[in-house]
């Protein structure tokens, strides 16, 4: 059970200074609502994050991260590339569990009218902007855009970053290398 949550914008942390208002997990993937993802990073049980992690072949978050960190905000919780592109592929194989079908909705989403709507394709993706992890640009951010392509096959796996703009921005790059495979 996903809780409803409000954003109020900046006065909550959330990236979009007016903010989103009433957020369910759905429409806050969809829209990267910080203040959601904060709400859930609180009051996340780390034994079940842990499992979870193992499951996606992904690696444990340090017990000293606070919940900012675990949804990308400083230092952030790095993850290799070539993981991250594993546990998305088998996300999107997963369609068994209810949790993971609303993941995916909310990734239909993203991509259809979302933080990913600059993919201009029907995809699973989900797009996420955090502080630059390179030591010779230092910009205000990098932006990173996974996506799954088609919806119904999922052939292509595309997984970007992109130094000194968002999320929202890197979807376009995404979009452009999916159209040109």
């Amino acid at each position: 059970q996903f809780p409803i949550v409000y954003c109020r914008g900046a006065a909550d942390g959330c990236w979009l200074p007016r903010g989103h208002g009433r957020q369910s997990i759905v429409p806050a993937l969809a829209h990267s609502c910080n203040v959601y993802f904060l709400s859930l990073a609180r009051a996340l049980d780390r034994s079940a994050l842990d499992a979870v992690c193992l499951s996606f072949g992904l690696l444990p978050a340090n017990s000293d991260l606070t919940p900012e960190e675990m949804i990308g905000l400083g230092r952030g919780w790095p993850q290799p590339p070539a993981t991250l592109a594993k546990a998305f592929r088998l996300l999107v194989q997963d369609r068994s569990s209810a949790v993971v079908q609303t993941a995916l909705r909310g990734m239909a989403l993203c991509a259809a009218e979302g933080t990913a709507r600059e993919v201009h394709l029907p995809c699973y993706a989900k797009t996420g902007t955090a502080a630059c992890s390179h030591d010779a640009h230092r910009s205000h951010g990098d932006g990173y855009t996974v996506a799954a392509y088609p919806v119904d096959q999922h052939r292509l796996i595309v997984l970007a970053q992109h130094c000194g703009t968002t999320g929202a921005h890197t979807a376009a790059d995404v979009g452009r290398i999916l159209r040109s495979l």
